[in-house]
């Protein structure tokens, strides 16, 4: 993919890396929740890329675009770990538990100075400790370079682990690609999309992905198709301020972000069934990109024009009676004690 022909979604990560200063006069939003009590994990550098969570480990990227120049990055209750390094420019991560490894994805093989990109990687064994030099981005590679030039979202298919589904947001050829990652092959399950695909989530019987316009990337909508993914597309949610990363929570409603870059920005729960908005988890970021849930607890990554060293953690707030679950939630975290209130 050469640097001109680069998606709408690429040149807008790409600005959010660069952490461009606000414009004379503009201040930061304030982030509210009504439903959840806000806190932070304090990152270090600036989280440049999709979130996943698993037990009391949280994976995201680090570093700015270019070739080699990003990370991956676990902070546990151990302190926080480097598991792979050499990639160009970060975009969705999952984890699976079935086969314990961390899966991301790179769209930037035009980077100048990268070896790899455009591509899905599988880092194995991402909960344990790095031994020896930290695994490089080349050598983790599943699919052969460039087979995906816009790699945006990506998600496992609840049904087999070895099936992911990737949003390539190569704009005006977007598709939905399915990859096995057993074979490291690739076809595309739906073409032609008028729109850039955003986010990608999976569940037993359906694909959602989030679609935008065309740069600067407003105006969204959620649409949904059956498994495998190559049948007749349906629009879950629309009217949305612009679309990034779409995940299920625990109790099988749909996280997006409903995202434009600098802002109004928020993390919305949908009904996947109605589309019907459920609520507003969050509310006041300048752009709200990667998101992750577990247990109840979610978690978002703040972009837009001056990005933070932190990841963002809502936490619900118990209606009366429901103190036993607060108890519960509280102890999972209790290993995280440099949190600060945001």
């Amino acid at each position: 993919m050469r640097m001109n022909e680069r998606s709408a979604a690429v040149a807008l990560a790409i600005a959010i890396l660069a952490g461009i200063a606000l414009p004379p006069g503009a201040t930061r939003a304030t982030i509210v929740s009504t439903n959840y009590s806000i806190s932070e994990i304090p990152t270090g550098s600036v989280p440049t890329s999709g979130l996943a969570v698993v037990g009391d480990a949280v994976f995201f990227g680090v570093g700015a675009f270019g070739g080699g120049t990003q990370s991956v990055v676990r902070i546990d209750s151990l302190g926080t770990t480097t598991i792979a390094a050499g990639f160009n420019s970060l975009a969705g991560f999952a984890y699976d538990a079935v086969n314990n490894r961390l899966i991301v994805g790179d769209n930037a093989l035009e980077a100048p100075g990268s070896t790899t990109g455009d591509n899905i990687y599988a880092i194995p064994d991402p909960l344990g400790p790095v031994v020896g030099p930290v695994p490089l981005a080349a050598d983790l590679a599943v699919l052969v370079d460039g087979d995906i030039p816009g790699v945006s979202d990506l998600a496992l298919d609840p049904n087999d682990p070895n099936t992911l589904y990737v949003g390539d947001a190569d704009f005006p050829s977007g598709r939905i690609v399915q990859v096995d990652l057993d074979l490291a092959s690739s076809i595309a399950v739906q073409t032609g999309l008028v729109k850039i695909a955003a986010g990608i989530a999976v569940d037993d019987s359906s694909l959602f992905f989030g679609l935008i316009e065309p740069f600067p990337g407003v105006g969204g909508e959620v649409s949904v198709v059956s498994l495998p993914g190559s049948g007749g597309i349906s629009t879950l949610v629309d009217g949305l301020v612009g679309q990034f990363d779409l995940t299920f929570a625990d109790d099988g409603t749909l996280l997006a972000s409903n995202s434009q870059f600098a802002g109004p920005s928020e993390v919305v729960r949908i009904d996947p069934l109605t589309g019907e908005i459920l609520e507003v988890v969050a509310s006041g970021f300048d752009f709200a990109t990667g998101i992750a849930e577990s247990a109840g607890i979610v978690y978002a990554i703040e972009g837009g024009f001056t990005p933070l060293p932190r990841i963002l953690v809502f936490t619900p707030v118990p209606e009366p009676g429901a103190f036993l679950y607060l108890g519960a939630g509280l102890g999972a975290l209790s290993f995280r004690r440099r949190w600060v209130r945001a």
